[in-house]
């Protein structure tokens, strides 16, 4: 899908509102997290779901994201709702424990009742009240924490076997503690679609593209910049992409619940027609103010 730049002014907006644009599924809370869904192309003529997908839940203090195996799309949604509704219980009225605990807890808990027809990577993150940041993850997905004043990458996660679906157990968790103006970058393996030779290419390019503009329209340049569906004369496939940058200090700002991608074949590609009819607003729009509910989209575009 190719779209033409678009250019934003933010006049008479709440800067901490949550911000769609449904013709691309990127979003943005200005200065505090970006992040967009890019479908994979995978042959001519051949029709597949979205298996990436991305949780913002500000209300529960956490940010997920997951990439479903391509014969099963549905179940990273599947799992990321599962755990958005598990730590809603646990955070309810007379419940104790604090983000960390509950993470863990919900997170096992889907583990454990999770189908083995599925198969699904995940990777989560939570703020913690002493300014540290709690993630835990299974699979290949990506996890970033950058320094982009110095131009660096002060760690990155390891890709293990623990897919939802396949291991019952948490395989990866830990905690980072993030500066003021740190960020963390979340992405699937849809990532590497990005590289053009040598991986430090892309990480200087990465952090050039921070410096380049605000924050929240990074996402966007980043992909214009280095993927393939954006390249003149480049023909070859690639995978499905979410990618999520968020400014975890900021993170609290955040009042909206939101799900995005995770998509069969069939909602997928009627998503994409709409796309291609120019059915759809190519700008930023915001969700109804005050809804509790967890948006989930693109399923519920029409309600925008």
């Amino acid at each position: 899908m190719r779209l033409t730049t678009l250019s934003l002014g933010f006049c008479g907006i709440d800067m901490t509102e949550f911000l769609l644009n449904p013709a691309r599924l990127s979003f943005q809370v200005p200065d505090v997290l970006a992040g967009l869904l890019l479908a994979g192309n995978r042959g001519e003529g051949r029709l597949s779901g979205n298996g990436d997908c991305i949780l913002v839940d500000g209300p529960l203090g956490l940010v997920a994201l997951a990439d479903g195996a391509e014969r099963s799309p549905k179940a990273s949604r599947v799992f990321l709702q599962a755990l958005a509704e598990r730590m809603q219980v646990a955070a309810g009225p007379g419940n104790a424990g604090d983000r960390r605990a509950r993470l863990v807890n919900a997170t096992q808990a889907v583990l454990e009742s999770f189908p083995y027809e599925d198969r699904t990577t995940f990777l989560c993150l939570t703020p913690l009240e002493d300014g540290s940041v709690f993630y835990v993850g299974g699979g290949d997905s990506l996890l970033f924490h950058l320094d982009p004043a110095a131009d660096r990458i002060l760690f990155h996660n390891r890709s293990n076997m623990g897919f939802a679906g396949r291991s019952q157990g948490i395989m990866d968790s830990g905690s980072l503690t993030p500066k003021k103006d740190d960020l963390l970058l979340l992405a699937s393996d849809g990532l590497w679609d990005l590289l053009r030779g040598r991986r430090r290419d892309l990480i200087r390019f990465v952090f050039e593209t921070l410096k380049e503009g605000p924050m929240h329209a990074f996402p966007e340049t980043l992909v214009r910049g280095r993927h393939p569906a954006y390249q003149e004369g480049v023909e070859r496939p690639y995978d499905d992409l979410s990618l999520l940058v968020v400014c975890p200090g900021r993170f609290a700002r955040i009042r909206s619940r939101v799900i995005l991608g995770g998509t069969g074949n069939r909602l997928e590609n009627h998503y994409r027609q709409l796309c291609q009819q120019h059915s759809l607003p190519d700008r930023y729009v915001r969700l109804p103010p005050g809804d509790p509910r967890l948006w989930i989209f693109p399923d519920q575009l029409d309600l925008l």
